[in-house]
Formats: structure tokens, sequence, C-alpha cells
């Protein structure tokens, strides 16, 4: 659900804004087998289950899934299956205000001190429309998207945190913003929230098949389990039922038709009411493109690596919607190739082509393998080739993109006081709880930076506590928030596929970020990344 806008999604914005150019049509009519349909199709073997469709001018030219209802299964994925949208959810809330707006229930200037009970002072003056646009310095304080908790629980810590900033003078990504306009629908409305959405947003926009976490799929439909390069994560209606820690800002589950069907009703049909949809697009939409007056939204539901993507330019009668069910390849990705595909040209770049898996081939290259600087690299037999891993910072720049720089942060105290800055609490009840754990922080290592050259680079650091060290992924986001995650065991790496020419191989839908090839002669192993090559010893 904390989905970031990333680089693959500024680029298809960026794309869908562009000025149409003579390009090659994206294929047949729907359900035909046009070039996004065969590029797709390609990407199965390197982890894509998912829908796509693409509207262009109106007619929908791609509309198709993709892959196994569940891997290894034969039941397909189609445009109907369901699966969790993650914080694409927001667009939905978002447009359920604007939908009380029309109903003339609440003002876009209203402040929640006139819309919610035993708001404190300077949670008061906050607007609705500040909520909706991010700019109301709420901070994200009412815990992770799994715990239970009800209402005013989530109400209780979301005012007790103190604010970013004074309302309206920043923007912060903030999913207890969106938690705060579910309650303010409730209040409005006098419905449960889940009720405003299904009667008011679902049924009159034909979302026959869309419901929230943890409800059963309606009869007809099929839902697709989640999975990654390790197997299976679960489903949407495994997941625990809706919490006020998710409530308004992620939980929604849909399909790409039902996604097609809200696109259409918001822009075509009576969903709003043209002054109303006029304003919503110009002053914000939950995830709004301003340039290009349309939705630009992505969503992920990490507890079942399952994504989602909503790009939607009216003027320029495009839309893509891509729903994943693999994390191997992620929604964002996939509509950001589209996207370029489509309006400016760009070539979909088709996977290299792999072999049959050997599984006694694989198993008699695994091993651990050294460089000459010491660096090492652990390769493993996999179930589709080979899995490269390592949590040595010396051969990051030899296995992923990264750069150079590596080394140690002299002080721990600094990137805590960064963190305690930025008021990031799901890093300091990490830390708080590995400190209990494996005892007091001694000092943070820059193990990594992959890829150096994205607009979000991740960065990898080891934590060294007195009793034992855990590795995370750590970065920065552009609105100033921390993402951290504690990668567990299994150190960092990439599956690499038997090449049909030479070696193994990699393939990325968002571009390079592992290194392209893998070749072996005895125990020697050589490493292609870009042009160069490193050799490692068995």
């Amino acid at each position: 659900m904390r989905a970031r806008r990333t680089a693959a999604l500024a680029a298809a914005v960026l794309a869908l804004a562009a000025c149409k150019p003579e390009v090659v049509p994206a294929g047949p009519d729907a359900g035909g087998t046009g070039p996004v349909e065969t590029w797709a199709t390609s990407l199965v073997p390197w982890g894509l289950r998912g829908a796509v469709a693409v509207v262009e001018d109106g007619t929908t030219t791609v509309s198709a899934g993709f892959g196994a209802l569940t891997p290894g299964g034969t039941a397909p994925i189609g445009t109907g299956t369901r699966m969790a949208i993650g914080s694409l959810t927001k667009p939905v809330t978002a447009l359920a205000i604007w939908r009380l707006t029309d109903q003339g229930r609440v003002g876009i200037d209203e402040t929640l001190g006139e819309l919610l009970p035993g708001v404190p002072g300077d949670k008061a003056p906050i607007t609705v429309g500040q909520l909706l646009s991010h700019t109301s310095g709420i901070a994200d304080a009412h815990g992770p998207d799994e715990e239970q908790i009800d209402r005013a629980e989530a109400l209780r810590r979301i005012y007790a945190a103190p604010p970013l900033f004074e309302p309206g003078e920043d923007e912060s990504y903030s999913n207890s913003g969106y938690t705060l306009l579910a309650a303010v629908i409730e209040e409005a409305s006098g419905r449960a929230y889940e009720d405003y959405l299904a009667e008011e947003i679902f049924a009159p926009a034909g979302m026959t098949a869309s419901g929230f976490h943890a409800d059963p799929p309606p009869p007809g439909t099929t839902e697709a389990t989640g999975s990654n390069a390790t197997g299976t994560s679960g489903t949407p209606s495994g997941l625990p039922a809706l919490s006020w820690t998710l409530r308004g800002a992620g939980g929604v589950v849909s399909t790409v038709d039902d996604l097609l069907a809200l696109d259409r009703a918001l822009f075509t049909g009576s969903l709003l009411s043209p002054k109303t949809r006029e304003v919503a697009l110009e002053h914000s939409l939950g995830e709004i493109a301003p340039e290009i007056e349309g939705i630009a939204a992505a969503g992920e539901t990490p507890e079942i690596d399952q994504t989602s993507m909503w790009l939607s330019a009216p003027g320029e009668g495009r839309v893509v919607v891509v729903l994943s069910a693999d994390r191997r390849v992620l929604a964002e990705d996939l509509a950001g190739r589209l996207g370029r595909h489509l309006l400016l040209g760009e070539g979909l770049p088709a996977p290299p082509p792999t072999a049959a898996p050997d599984p006694a081939a694989d198993a008699a290259v695994a091993g651990e393998y050294r460089s000459e600087t010491g660096a090492v690299i652990t390769v493993a037999a996999h179930t589709d080739g080979i899995r490269l891993s390592t949590d040595d910072g010396r051969a990051f720049g030899d296995l992923f993109a990264v750069g150079d720089d590596t080394g140690e942060i002299a002080s721990p105290e600094e990137v805590v006081a960064t963190v305690e800055e930025l008021r990031d609490e799901y890093y300091l009840d990490w830390l708080a709880a590995k400190e209990a754990e494996l005892g007091p922080l001694d000092r943070i290592e820059i193990v990594g930076i992959a890829p150096v050259d994205s607009p979000e680079p991740a960065t990898y650091l080891r934590h060294h506590f007195v009793r034992g060290t855990a590795l995370t992924f750590w970065a920065v986001s552009a609105h100033g928030e921390v993402l951290s995650v504690e990668l567990g065991a299994a150190p960092p790496g990439a599956v690499f596929r038997r090449s049909a020419v030479e070696g193994y191989v990699s393939y990325a839908v968002a571009g390079a970020f592992v290194a392209g090839q893998i070749t072996f002669d005895g125990d020697v192993m050589r490493i292609r990344n870009g042009d160069r090559t490193t050799e490692y010893h068995r």
C-alpha cells in the first residue's frame, strides 16, 4: 500500500502527456496478438502474471491477461481477475469525497475541525483539499497496515503525532491523511466507508467485481495468487479484513475491467457533475498528474506481492491500466514501457532467448565464488536457473548496477537524526525492535547503492548491533520520506535463466538493474555488467 511514485511512473506520465507522434499502432482489436500482446506474452517466463488494458482515442486496443491464476497453474488470468490495488485506493477515496461535494455534504475548503469530532487545535485548520493533495502536514502515524485497530484509536494516534509542517506550506505523501478522509466520508454520509464506496462509486460505475481485502470473490469471478521469485504469498480474499490502519489509503480489490469502467464513469459518465470533475482535476484526485489533467496512480500490496497502475489522460484519449500478481514484474514498470511505446514510439525490448532449465548443470555451478579483491558471491541452483546473491559491498558493483559510494557512515547518530528529523515512525519502530532483540546499535555501514542512475536509488545498509547485524534497504524519497525494509536472512540477489546462446541471462522490464550475462568455465565465473567483465573463482 505504501507505494511511492518512481522513475517508471514519471516516464509514463510524460509519455501520456506528450503530443501524439506518428507511431506504429498498438495492435489489433482487443484480444488480438499485436506488438503489445506479443511482448507481454514473452515476459511470462520472467514472472509476468497479470492483466493489461490500453485505450486509444476512446477505443480499447489491448485487453488481455497473461500467465496463470497461480504459479505453475493452468487457469488463466483475465481482465476480470481480481487483484489487490494498494494505494490506487486513494483516487477511489478521493472520488468519494468529490461525490459528497456534488451532494452538498462536504466542502473542499471545510476543515477537520468542522467535519470531525475531537480534532486538536493543531489539526483543526486542515482542509479537505489539503488532505487530498498531501499538503496537510499529517504524518503517517497510526501503525502498520496489518494491525487491527478501530476508528477511534486510529484518530487518536493521528491527532497525537506532531505535524510535519504547517498546512499548505509543503507536500508529503500521507496515508494517514487518507484515513482521515475515510472518517470524513463516514461522518458526512452516515454510512460505513466500505458501504459508501460500494453504493456510490462501485455500483454507478459498473464495477461489479470490486470489493475489499478479505472479501470472497463474487460468483463467476477469479482472483490471482500473489507471488515472487521464491514462491507464492497469498490472495486478496486471504488478507485480513480492512482495518483503520489501512482504510481510505488502501485495501480495495479490483480488476482491469472494473478500473476501465471507473475511468469511463469519471470522464464520460455521471459519477461527478462536469463542474465538480473539472475542479477535482484541477485541485486533486488522490494521485494527480496536473500536466495532463488526469490520473497517474500506482499501488502495492506487499503482503501478497501485487501491484497496480492507472494512467489516464482524457485530453489525449489515452488510458493504461495494469495489474500484476508477481513482484518480479511491477505494474508501474510495465505501464511505463507501454506509455513510452504507445506515445513516443519507443520499442518494446524483448527479453533474451532462453533455454529450458537443466537442474543437473545448474547444480554443478553452485558454490561460493571470490574475486581478486576478495568480494564474495554465492551461486545456488534455482527452479528457473541459478540465483546469485551477496551482501558483500565489494561485489555490488559486479552483480548490480551500482555506484562506488561505499564506505562507513561516520556516526549512526547522523542517520538516526536524519530519520528523526523526517519523523519516519516506521524506521524508528524497526530500530527500537532490533535494539530490543540484538542490543544497542553500534554503527551503520553502507554496503552498496543500486541503481546509481535512478532518481530514487536504494542504499543497502548493514546495521551493527552488540549481538548481531541486520541488512536493510534504505532510501529517502523525493518527498523526504524514509523507506527502510529489512531484507531478512537471505542476502540480496537475482535469478538468471539459462541462455539459448551462452551461459545465463537476466532481464528487467524497467531496464538494466543486474548484470546482463553470467558464464562459467570450470571453477571460473565471469560476470558481464555493461561493458565490464569480472572474474570470480570458486
